[in-house]
């Protein structure tokens, strides 16, 4: 579990509120204007407590105890990484929910209108190697990149370009704004 709807992460530092919406007020009509925020996040293990810590800007969030992953599970190491954005929604209705992922913006807009997740990269504490995580071709095929309906909610996963991003991709979209949007959920 990734939010606090779940029990477990211990929360040290309020400025942000894990699973709630980034500290900004910033709308699409802004963005327009090329007014953007990046918000640097890092997850770290720390072996003396085996705790797993969530930084924000560099600085201490909280952290996810080791007493909820039991003896042998990320005592160390992860064996997956993931990054995207969702929502949430309770369907009652038969419209489309018309909450919004990342600014709104579908990623064919690119910087500066879509939401986007730059330099993604992890490191092997154990040998020091930093890098990216998989080839974005990997990412592409059909089960390892998900998504439920291009017209609602959409992706973009590019490699290196003249922003000099690394790996990245952009993400998003305006959801039950759009009239396409009919997906299912």
């Amino acid at each position: 579990c990734y939010d606090l709807n779940c029990a477990g992460f211990v929360q040290v530092n309020n400025r942000w509120v894990i699973g709630g919406a980034m500290p900004s007020s910033t709308t699409l009509a802004e963005l327009s204007h090329e007014v953007q925020a990046e918000v640097l996040t890092a997850v770290q293990y720390d072996p003396t407590q085996r705790n797993w810590w969530l930084y924000i800007n560099n600085a201490p969030i909280g952290y996810w105890p080791a007493a909820i992953y039991g003896p042998t599970c990320l005592q160390g190491s992860a064996s997956q990484i993931q990054w995207g954005g969702e929502i949430e929604y309770h369907r009652n209705s038969s419209a489309h929910t018309k909450t919004v992922m990342g600014s709104g913006a579908f990623p064919r807009y690119g910087y500066p209108l879509a939401a986007y997740i730059r330099d993604i990269t992890f490191t092997d504490v154990g040998t020091g190697y930093t890098g990216v995580p998989v080839d974005p071709a990997v990412l592409m095929v059909p089960g390892n990149l998900q998504r439920t309906d291009p017209n609602c909610y959409d992706i973009s996963v590019q490699m290196g370009n003249s922003l000099n991003w690394g790996t990245y991709f952009f993400y998003g979209g305006p959801g039950g704004l759009n009239p396409a949007c009919v997906g299912q959920l």
